[in-house]
């Protein structure tokens, strides 16, 4: 074995000893998501007019409040408003990550006008 793939074998081990598991910070990263929903959307009816402004600001909300209390992650967020009524949405998304250290939320909120 060369020095500098026992290196790089050595600089893995760290890295993996350093690294967090997602499972471990889900519920504080959940607490976030739901608290900056109910922020920004509590006493609210769903409006067609400003549900792009309040889905745009419960996701930049969410993305500034994450990384202040959960270090070393990245993240992205997805926020989707929709009026409560007959009609369907159907959604996929598709990612590849590491299972043992990444992970996802799903933060389901509504009230009596719109889910998000």
């Amino acid at each position: 074995v060369s020095t500098q793939s026992t290196w790089d074998l050595r600089k893995r081990s760290i890295m993996a000893a350093d690294q967090v598991s997602f499972s471990k910070v889900k519920q504080q990263v959940e607490d976030i998501a739901k608290a900056c929903i109910e922020e920004e959307l509590k006493n609210k009816n769903y409006s067609a007019k400003d549900g792009p402004s309040w889905a745009h600001n419960v996701s930049e909300k969410i993305i500034k409040a994450i990384p202040e209390k959960v270090k070393d992650f990245k993240f992205t967020v997805t926020c989707i408003l929709l009026n409560k009524s007959e009609s369907g949405m159907h959604m996929s998304s598709s990612c590849f990550w590491n299972a043992a250290s990444d992970g996802s939320i799903v933060e389901k909120w509504e009230n009596d006008t719109m889910h998000c």
